[in-house]
């Protein structure tokens, strides 16, 4: 599904509807830099010295705005302690924010009342924000208030961009990306799909899963058999009219690798049945496909030059945590001029088979039997 133009007649009932959105306790007023914007007039009040755990850092929840909202906030702070509140600086948490004044005193039992211009974020990630001046008498803060907000009204995903790598022999692969949504409950109120369809995104299913709030893509491997694809995404709320999008890169990778990228081998502990000296060295292998509830999820066998080593599967749990491989108890017929060695290890996947080369130092040869 491709994005679509609404009407006009919707597009006068979604302004209609944004306006409807603002807070009972804010106003409007026009600013003097631009007669098209109103700013949004809000007014709050909190007390230092209220409580007896009190603190320099205080919290004020301002409301639910939509994107973009220019906010006058006025904060009112009275002085119930019994010392004077100083400053001669205040610092903006962000380029959105700027307060005035930027220099005074709270007596005891004084008050007085901050103006903070509050941008509210156009581009946003998440539903819930912030903004915090911070006043200092000289070096040593004085007084914090970090300023809460809500979006409303609002959709979207909580990244700019994803990659999604398929791994070979997947068959169709599941991606999930999460979403944010203010008031939304109503999947019919939503439009969602690819910016612009392509005989690949066709192929692909997407849905909405309103339950965890994500959209969800069903993509077959067959989709990046030959390169890899570039689209994006959106998804709109079709009654307020805003909506988000996320750039995708999809491409495939290999199902199966092994950790580390170096095998290293070391003496391994006696056991009480036994005293030879064995070494040993531990391998993970990680299969993108195996299914979490599947205990085993591959079959490794290892070789160096040519000759079988063995293998132990070491589990915690009933589930496969890692390999051991162990050195050959008899000598290898390895040439002087080799320089760097490598295990060959074949592995079996849940859905594919893989052959990996793993580096082995040469110095391990001073660990192996001789004739």
């Amino acid at each position: 599904m491709s994005k679509t133009f609404l009407s006009l007649w919707v597009c006068v009932a979604n302004l209609v509807a944004v306006g409807a959105l603002c807070p009972a306790q804010s106003s409007e007023k026009s600013t003097n830099s631009d007669a098209h914007e109103r700013e949004i007039l809000v007014t709050r009040t909190l007390e230092l010295g209220a409580g007896p755990n009190d603190s320099i850092r205080r919290e004020v929840d301002i409301g639910g705005f939509p994107p973009g909202s220019l906010l006058d906030c006025k904060v009112s702070v009275r002085n119930a302690e019994d010392r004077t509140v100083r400053f001669d600086r205040v610092e903006a948490g962000c380029a959105c924010l700027s307060i005035t004044p930027q220099r005074g005193e709270i007596a005891p039992g004084g008050e007085l009342v901050f103006e903070a211009k509050l941008r509210v974020v156009k581009r946003p990630l998440r539903l819930v924000h912030t903004a915090t001046f911070s006043c200092y008498d000289g070096q040593l803060p004085s007084l914090s208030i970090r300023l809460g907000y809500k979006l409303i009204g609002v959709i979207g995903f909580t990244a700019r961009d994803a990659e999604v790598r398929i791994p070979n022999g997947s068959g169709t692969y599941r991606a999930v990306f999460p979403i944010f949504a203010d008031g939304v409950e109503i999947e019919s109120l939503l439009e969602y799909g690819f910016v612009q369809d392509s005989e690949e995104t066709n192929s692909i299913r997407v849905s909405l899963d309103m339950k965890s709030k994500a959209l969800v893509l069903e993509i077959p491997e067959s989709v990046v058999s030959d390169r890899s694809l570039s689209t994006e995404l959106f998804i709109e709320n079709i009654e307020t009219g805003f909506s988000g999008t996320l750039l995708v890169g999809i491409s495939k990778q290999s199902a199966i690798s092994i950790f580390p990228t170096k095998l290293r081998f070391s003496l391994q502990e006696p056991t009480p049945t036994s005293d030879a000296r064995v070494f040993v060295a531990p391998a993970m292998v990680l299969d993108r496909n195996h299914p979490g509830d599947v205990a085993t999820p591959a079959q490794m066998t290892a070789s160096i030059e040519g000759k079988r080593l063995r293998v132990e599967a070491v589990r915690h749990g009933g589930k496969l945590t890692h390999f051991k491989i162990y050195l050959p108890s008899k000598p290898l017929d390895v040439s002087s001029e080799v320089s760097e060695l490598s295990c060959r290890c074949e592995i079996v996947g849940h859905k594919t088979k893989a052959v990996v080369f793993v580096p082995v130092s040469k110095s391990v040869l001073s660990f192996m039997p001789t004739e």
